[in-house]
């Protein structure tokens, strides 16, 4: 997708946060929580495509972790929009969530290998927020990913396009907060839309080029 951008000759920047997919985990000792760590990376690729091409206002394009990490980004002046896909849950569901996650995740067995009581802990219970943070072994987030969401729903003036799989686990929850907002009205920048027969990885291959 960044390099459909790039061939358009929009400006665009793909990464994973430390400790994500492709990049390995940031070196600890810094005195930043795992979120201070991922914002102060966001901004780092704001300021490198800055000085790169000139660009000051930015789209933040997120896909689990990265969406509910681009809804944490929404007051940052520099944001003109944000585009969250897959946003974690905060319904009750880790369990099946850490199995969805064991069946096509080699990250998890060996996190699982060399720390049998995280398995423990993750297989308590919990949302998948929960889970996620076990996975990275942080402290709690501040903010559930309910908190952050009706945050910007709360903002008029925030451009934002929440996307969800149309397997994906959250997106009955999500579309519950939607409805429960429609009461009072929501943004006129704010849409919700779903990728049809499209899992929570963005995994298949159609589903991508729609």
């Amino acid at each position: 997708f960044a390099g459909r951008l790039a061939e358009r000759c929009y400006p665009a920047c793909r990464f994973d946060c430390s400790g994500l997919s492709d990049s390995p985990r940031a070196k600890q000792g810094d005195g930043l929580n795992i979120e201070e760590r991922w914002m102060g990376e966001i901004e780092a690729a704001f300021e490198m495509l800055g000085c790169n091409t000139g660009a000051t206002r930015f789209v933040l394009f997120g896909n689990c972790s990265g969406a509910r990490m681009a809804l944490r980004m929404q007051d940052d002046p520099r944001v003109a929009g944000l585009i969250p896909l897959n946003l974690e849950t905060d319904v009750n569901g880790g369990t099946a969530y850490v199995l969805d996650l064991a069946m096509r995740s080699d990250i998890l067995w060996r996190k699982m290998w060399k720390k049998p009581e995280l398995m423990r802990k993750m297989l308590s219970g919990g949302t998948e927020n929960d889970v996620s943070q076990a996975m990275h072994e942080e402290p709690d987030h501040e903010m559930s990913n309910g908190e952050i969401l009706s945050s910007a729903l709360a903002k008029p003036a925030l451009r934002c396009l929440l996307l969800h799989s149309q397997w994906d686990k959250g997106r009955k929850w999500a579309t519950q907060i939607l409805k429960e907002a429609k009461t009072t009205g929501l943004p006129n920048g704010f849409s919700h839309a779903v990728l049809p027969h499209m899992d929570h990885e963005v995994g298949l291959l159609s589903g991508q080029h729609e």
